[in-house]
Order: structure tokens, then C-alpha cells, then sequence
């Protein structure tokens, strides 16, 4: 049910609501600005890169070199899933692989469940 209502599919008797997203500029955008201005990531630069900065190098000048090496990293391999998930979201969608998704949850806290009543 939870799977569902992520994919989209309206719950029995709701109004179907066909509001557009934004596009993928727009998306790309939002999530540049969210990351950008979160302080943790700016503190977690600065207290993880310093230590790798090159013998002879300033820190002044090492440390933002390494960021804009860890950020382009990141953006690329966040494009990278971003276009995967693009191409596989028409499968991801299918009421099969809905199923299997829901039938695979339902195992998992199952087994979890079983585990907690039997105290392991």
C-alpha cells in the first residue's frame, strides 16, 4: 500500500489529481540550492578534507581544490542514478514490479517480526 501511494496511484475513492511537477531544470535547481546552502555539508568539508591536502600545498589552497573534486564526484554520480532511474521508472511503476516490491516488504518485517517474538 505504501509502495503504491509512492508511485503515485490514487487510494480507492480519492480524486485524481494531475498537477505537473516541475521540470527537470526547475528540479535540478531545487536540489543545487538545497545542498548548497546546507551548513553540514560545508562542515563536514572542513573538518574531513584538511587531512588529505598535499605535503607543499597551502591549506588555503588545498582544501577547496578537494571539495571541487568531492562535489563534481558527486554530481556525477548523482547524474548518473538520475538518468538510470529515468530510463527504469516506467518499470519501476508496472503493477508487477509493484507487487514484488510490496510482497518483498511484507517478508522482510515478517522475518523481523519473528526474529523480536522469538528474542534473537
Amino acid at each position: 500500500m505504501f509502495t503504491r501511494a509512492q508511485a503515485g496511484a490514487a487510494p480507492a475513492g480519492a480524486a485524481a489529481v494531475t498537477a505537473a511537477g516541475p521540470s527537470e531544470r526547475q528540479a535540478f535547481v531545487q536540489g543545487l540550492l538545497c545542498t548548497g546552502s546546507n551548513p553540514k555539508v560545508g562542515i563536514f568539508l572542513m573538518a574531513f578534507l584538511p587531512q588529505f591536502v598535499p605535503a607543499g600545498m597551502t591549506p588555503e589552497a588545498g582544501v577547496p581544490l578537494l571539495a571541487a573534486c568531492y562535489l563534481a564526484l558527486g554530481l556525477i554520480w548523482l547524474l548518473t542514478w538520475m538518468r538510470l532511474v529515468h530510463r527504469l521508472a516506467r518499470h519501476l511503476r508496472s503493477p508487477r514490479t509493484l507487487r514484488i516490491a510490496d510482497g518483498l516488504t511484507a517478508v522482510v518485517f515478517g522475518v523481523f517480526a519473528l526474529r523480536l517474538a522469538l528474542g534473537g
